[in-house]
């Protein structure tokens, strides 16, 4: 059984894989229901139903939703392969970019909320806000594993024969 890479970005990267997770929980439910034809639970604002039967819901006939899920999987995998990696950089440069540019889809999914659908969708903020804290996690990693700024331009570090 393969141990447990030493890595400096495991706490950030563990709380990376437990927000993918809460956005496999809200991706999977947005999915099921738009499936199964249940009502969603949208807190009062009853706008959640008009965002997912909106033609902005599927992209080539695929429920934005099922994007959701699978971005949220790829990204618990890159996680996961990152932390159990010697060498993470590749793995978490790869699952940075492709949080980055679920983080970028997301805002213009919002914009379209908001000037054009005109409805905002409880599950999709918690959804966009799940994919920014991940891009933020992802990038506290990268940092870790790169070293403190200070430790990458050489400021602190003693010299031979400096005071």
């Amino acid at each position: 059984m393969p141990r447990w890479a030493p890595v400096k970005s495991r706490p950030a990267l563990a709380i990376a894989g437990a927000l993918a997770v809460c956005g496999i929980g809200v991706s999977a439910y947005l999915l099921y229901t738009r499936w199964s034809g249940t009502q969603l639970y949208c807190t009062g604002l009853h706008s959640c139903t008009t965002v997912q039967s909106s033609p902005y819901a599927d992209v080539a006939g695929v429920p934005v939703a099922l994007l959701g899920l699978l971005f949220y999987c790829a990204a618990l995998g890159g996680v996961v392969l990152s932390a159990r990696s010697i060498e993470p950089g590749a793995w978490l440069v790869g699952t940075f970019a492709l949080a980055l540019s679920a983080m970028l889809y997301s805002a213009y999914l919002t914009y379209l909320e908001l000037r054009v659908i005109n409805a905002v969708c409880v599950w999709c903020v918690v959804s966009a806000g799940l994919v920014a804290a991940i891009v933020a996690a992802l990038l506290l990693a990268l940092l870790a594993e790169a070293g403190t700024p200070a430790e990458t331009v050489g400021i602190g570090s003693r010299r031979a024969g400096s005071r």
